[in-house]
């Protein structure tokens, strides 16, 4: 599986991005058939995801985070964890079990 494949996937995993249109392309960064972290990090920090909430950018750091800790290292698992809901907890965990573990 390719790298984009698996960080598409990934981030399909969170509900949010889901409705902010990530499977319409709507989101910067992250397509089936792209994935460019410095998109995806100047949508969040720049562009339009400057106006998502707390919870909804979190989900952006952490997809950064789990691409590359050294250089996108602003996401805090413990500041997500009482922020998000069960099924965005879960997402995280299991895309961490994906990348980490190799399933």
């Amino acid at each position: 599986m390719t790298l984009t494949k698996r960080f598409y996937e990934i981030a399909c995993m969170f509900p949010v991005m889901n409705y902010k249109g990530l499977q319409q392309g709507d989101i910067p960064g992250i397509r089936k058939d792209h994935f460019c972290a410095d998109d995806l990090a100047g949508f969040v920090y720049e562009g339009g995801g400057k106006a998502w909430s707390t919870g909804e950018k979190l989900v952006i750091e952490f997809l950064l985070n789990l691409y590359n800790p050294g250089a996108f290292d602003r996401f805090n698992l413990g500041f997500a964890m009482n922020v998000w809901d069960a099924s965005h907890m879960s997402a995280c965990f299991k895309a961490m079990a994906r990348i980490y573990n190799g399933e």
